[in-house]
């Protein structure tokens, strides 16, 4: 096995001012009515479940209801692993390592506090489980990126 010394490519931590001005949100991945949600709501398209800002850091509490593993997938830009159940992550999820764009919850994982911030591109875009049956059984919300208020 091969090891890699340093950073492949070494990005700076989190700055203390856009953790302290980050808006806080939740999420809930849970069953309900025999199918698969968010914040109890299932998967429409047509309306955001929620609606970020161009730029602004957000903190969210991914949290997962019952006794069921989430690979939580968020689409346009990357994450990063603030807390897993309170505590710091493990080394490979931590802040100034890694940036991912999918995070397991529930089962035996717990649930995790992230940080993002959706730099680039305005619109209408999507957050779901990976578990293709979740997807598939509406647990997807759609999230709007809209510009700062000038």
């Amino acid at each position: 096995m091969r090891h890699v010394n340093g950073d492949l490519r070494p990005f700076a931590p989190i700055s203390a001012a856009d953790l302290a001005a980050a808006t806080h949100k939740e999420f809930k991945f849970e069953r309900t009515d025999g199918a698969w949600a968010i914040n109890g709501q299932f998967a429409d398209l047509e309306h955001p479940l929620t609606t970020s800002t161009e730029g602004n850091g957000e903190i969210w509490h991914l949290d997962s209801g019952g006794g069921w593993a989430h690979p939580v997938h968020i689409h346009l830009e990357y994450m990063r692993v603030l807390r897993r159940d309170g505590k710091l992550p493990p080394p490979n999820e931590r802040d100034e390592r890694a940036k991912k764009d999918t995070v397991v919850i529930g089962a035996g994982f717990g649930n995790v506090d992230i940080f993002i911030k959706f730099r680039d591109y305005l619109g209408p875009f999507v957050f779901h489980c990976h578990n293709i049956e979740h997807e598939d059984m509406r647990m997807m919300a759609r999230m709007d990126i809209v510009p700062p208020k000038t």
